[in-house]
């Protein structure tokens, strides 16, 4: 993670929020518990456009690990604040809405449930588990098919 986010700071010199959200380097800061830098990503985007949706994702998830259940519920809602607050319940249900009703590529979701840190409260859960191998065949299912596009 350290050695990724220099990176990641030399490509919004070279290509600013303007051009995209910062929500892989929100994530990363978020792991190496930057918050701060958070923050400045999240003002940066919410200076230029105010009324994108990223900003209170990348809001709720900042809460979710602060430990602020309230304010990251009230902010947004998705499989990834629901496991950062420890509601297993509640991220599994969601997470099988948002695979099966906002993927548009559904095969690629297999390897962002395998490397999505923000899950790791779900990691022993045996529905989060079986949810994960159920990806693992759509994937390979595509890989056979398709090759690695």
């Amino acid at each position: 993670m350290e050695k990724a986010a220099p990176y990641f700071d030399r490509y919004f010199e070279v290509a600013p929020v303007t051009f995209i959200f910062p929500g892989r380097p929100i994530a990363l800061n978020i792991r190496m518990r930057k918050y701060q830098k958070v923050e400045e990503l999240l003002a940066e985007t919410e200076k230029i456009n105010p009324g994108y949706w990223g900003i209170s994702y990348g809001r709720a998830l900042l809460s979710a690990v602060k430990g602020d259940k309230e304010n990251a519920l009230a902010l947004y809602k998705n499989s990834e604040v629901y496991s950062l607050l420890g509601m297993k319940d509640e991220a599994i249900q969601q997470l099988n809405k948002e695979i099966r009703g906002s993927v548009w590529e559904p095969y690629i979701f297999y390897l962002h449930l395998l490397n999505n840190p923000f899950y790791d409260s779900l990691r022993e859960d045996p529905r989060f588990q079986e949810i994960v191998k159920r990806e693992k065949k759509l994937y390979e299912d595509h890989l056979e098919k398709y090759g690695n596009l």
